[in-house]
């Protein structure tokens, strides 16, 4: 999910057991013959924020989240909307894209934050079209947003303004989050367009 929101990839392991002797020396041995890899310790530190958060609330058992950490808690709120107002950086947020269910937990103080279900929709397919020009500007800012676009060519029409076109009818938050980007309007497919077939947004950047 971005700069904003990183998995749990980095954990920090704290190995002073030979100055114990006995068992934990042991433990030390088999680490340094048998180090854990860097995916194996990010497994167990997810594992670990699930048990955790499990004590605490009744988790889909059939299902396993997806689990990340929020780094800027500004930047997390602004582009991922009210979820996430009450978040603090280290916060960690679980996703069960099957049971629709969204929770952030508070390490720091092995507290829930906030529980809600949620919607998943997979990334719309957007083409951006209309003269150099204009679709450099729009192509640049969606990129900005780490959307992905197409680049459709020349518009038969002679666009005056943008306007994003839903052409699926499905994408609604999708393409109005689009409009929103390159500065435009929702709208229809304008009078001589052709309706693409490898697409679910539209752009029609002018002028």
């Amino acid at each position: 999910m971005k700069k904003t929101i990183l998995l749990i990839v980095d954990v920090l392991i704290i190995v002073g057991l030979a100055a114990f002797g006995g068992f934990y020396f042991k433990k030390y041995r088999d680490l340094k013959n048998h180090p854990v890899s860097a995916n194996q310790a990010a497994q167990a530190e997810v594992d670990r924020t699930i048990a955790a958060v499990g004590k605490l609330y009744a988790l889909p058992k059939d299902e396993k989240p997806t689990v990340a950490t929020v780094t800027d808690k500004e930047a997390t709120k602004k582009q991922y909307g009210h979820f996430f107002d009450n978040a603090e950086n280290g916060d960690i947020s679980l996703i069960y894209t099957q049971a629709k269910l969204a929770i952030l937990y508070r390490p720091s103080t092995n507290k829930i934050v906030n529980v809600s279900s949620v919607t998943i929709q997979s990334n719309a397919r957007v083409k951006v079209i209309g003269s150099q020009t204009a679709r450099q500007a729009a192509e640049n800012a969606l990129q900005g947003a780490q959307i992905t676009a197409i680049d459709g060519g020349d518009a038969k029409s002679s666009p005056t303004s943008v306007v994003v076109v839903d052409l699926t009818g499905q994408n609604a938050d999708q393409t109005k989050k689009v409009a929103d980007t390159v500065k435009g309007t929702v709208g229809t497919l304008p009078a001589g367009e052709d309706k693409p077939t490898d697409a679910d947004i539209l752009v029609v950047a002018g002028p």
